[in-house]
């Protein structure tokens, strides 16, 4: 994955996933009528007016094509969860 390179590429819940560092950085899933993006629901409730003309919902992005999935704001919020798994490492570490 370009955006976290140290990303790896796994199966969890019967849908293929990038985990960092043992967490899951974010998974995909395909339905009928959309697919479905899933990613932390702390991080993606910061981005739900930029996702508007999407259906979003507590922890996923719905498109129907992958031309409404706006790539800057998801390799942001990828960028963030990695910065937020790691503060919480840090501050475990710290106790």
């Amino acid at each position: 994955m370009e955006t976290v390179p140290s990303a790896v590429e796994s199966i969890r819940y019967k849908m293929p996933t990038y985990d960092y560092e043992g967490a899951m950085l974010c998974a995909f899933a395909s339905q009928k009528q959309y697919m479905s993006l899933y990613v932390e629901p702390r991080i993606l409730d910061g981005y739900r007016t930029a996702l508007q003309h999407l259906n979003v919902g507590k922890s996923c992005i719905r498109f129907k094509s992958i031309d409404q999935l706006p790539l800057n704001l998801v390799r942001t919020v990828l960028e963030e969860t990695v910065q937020d798994l790691d503060a919480g490492r840090a501050e475990q570490g710290k106790k």
